[in-house]
């Protein structure tokens, strides 16, 4: 008798559980994973496209991020997309949504989709705060600071915070490695100004924490003996003013980014982009797949300054930059003010990556750039969203 007491006891508190999950607007689960419903293909436990619909129509709240993508080898060597989907922030609140791809899973229906090309994949989201990811998840994390003489704190929070804050990623199944680029540090030096290409977080703790340097300081110079000098001299020191365009597209030319990681970026400066009237500097330039196709990164922004009207090509918002790659805006005073690594939301983006799974894309492998559908969908409504990215699907280095 006691034993179907203890059962039944059990049974009442795992659904109490699962309510108390479901029932304060996030959609989270407890730690077991449970394959989605319905018949599933013979490759890894991916929904067959057969069970697939088609992406809904939706009513945008969030922007949508920017992802890593690969493709690996599958049962049978059949070849899997995998996309590596930072997380996804409920606005107004603290909660991150817990994706759930084709059949849905506990009581929580399908709210991430995926097409390709027009053609509804069946997939499978494994969600990396909740244990389901079995291996480590790659991630590029490039910082852009503005090197002008009132930023003095951003690089000494930077080298305050990295350590622990990098030990912490470190722990949550990621593989990060670091760099930096520096820029607008004044009137004899134009454009991007310093660099610190990936490395492990360690290295560039390093050359943020060089004899003598401090504030500006650390992130003003070259490291190493790479071309990255001759590059940023030749090509990357156009604008006069600040403008983190330039640091980014210098970044993205010319560091040593992994296949299939996941590219983020950290702009923190106190003035508006400012391309100098040049539109090849501007933040329209990351605003659509033609120009920064998936897999080129998301920007996080942390904005220092005043509020000011957008100027195109003159002075413009830093925070666009986020908006347009699906990153996180935080503003904050002049001083940083209790900025710290951990406590902004890029790192809870960080910390609930997804990875959505789908089969069957050898006719994708061409090296071709091929149209891949996006859309979340809350099962309150309250995150939504949906883009169409350029994707050019390879094969993963192993």
């Amino acid at each position: 008798m006691k034993k179907y007491a203890y059962i039944l006891l059990m049974s009442i508190a795992c659904m109490v559980a699962l309510n108390s999950c479901l029932g304060n607007g996030g959609e989270t689960i407890p730690l077991e994973f449970e394959t989605p419903k319905g018949d599933i293909s013979p490759v890894d436990g991916i929904p067959n496209d057969a069970l697939a619909s088609a992406n809904p129509e939706v009513n945008a709240t969030v922007a949508m991020p920017d992802f890593g993508y690969a493709v690996v080898s599958g049962t049978k060597n059949v070849k899997i997309a995998e996309l590596y989907i930072p997380g996804i922030k409920y606005p107004d609140s603290e909660q991150w949504l817990y994706l759930v791809g084709t059949g849905g899973a506990y009581a929580i229906p399908q709210n991430v989709w995926v097409s390709v090309d027009g053609e509804p994949k069946g997939c499978l989201a494994l969600n990396n705060s909740k244990n389901e990811v079995s291996r480590q998840i790659d991630v590029d994390f490039v910082f852009l600071v503005n090197n002008s003489n009132n930023m003095a704190e951003a690089g000494d929070i930077i080298c305050r915070d990295l350590a622990v804050w990098s030990d912490m990623l470190s722990m949550n199944n990621l593989s990060v490695l670091y760099g930096c680029v520096g820029y607008g540090g004044g009137e004899n030096v134009k454009g991007v100004d310093g660099a610190s290409n990936l490395s492990t977080s360690a290295e560039l703790l390093q050359y943020l924490s060089r004899e003598g340097c401090t504030g500006v300081a650390r992130t003003k110079g070259f490291n190493g003996a790479d071309a990255h000098e001759a590059i940023a001299v030749a090509r990357y020191q156009n604008c006069s003013q600040e403008c983190g365009v330039e640091a980014l597209k210098f970044a993205d030319e010319s560091f040593t980014f992994r296949k299939g990681a996941c590219r983020m970026y950290f702009n923190v400066t106190d003035e508006g982009n400012q391309p100098g009237g040049n539109p090849q500097w501007s933040v329209e330039t990351v605003a659509s797949q033609n120009g920064w196709e998936a897999g080129r990164g998301v920007i996080h922004t942390l904005y220092s300054g005043y509020d000011f009207n957008n100027q195109q090509y003159v002075n413009e918002q830093p925070g666009l930059l986020s908006s347009y790659t699906g990153g996180y805006y935080t503003h904050c005073d002049k001083q940083l003010s209790g900025i710290e690594l951990m406590n902004l939301p890029m790192t809870g983006a960080l910390q609930n990556f997804a990875v959505l799974r789908f089969a069957n894309v050898e006719k994708y492998m061409d090296g071709k750039f091929h149209t891949v559908v996006l859309t979340i969908s809350s099962m309150d409504k309250l995150v939504q969203a949906s883009k169409a990215f350029s994707v050019k699907f390879g094969e993963k280095a192993e």
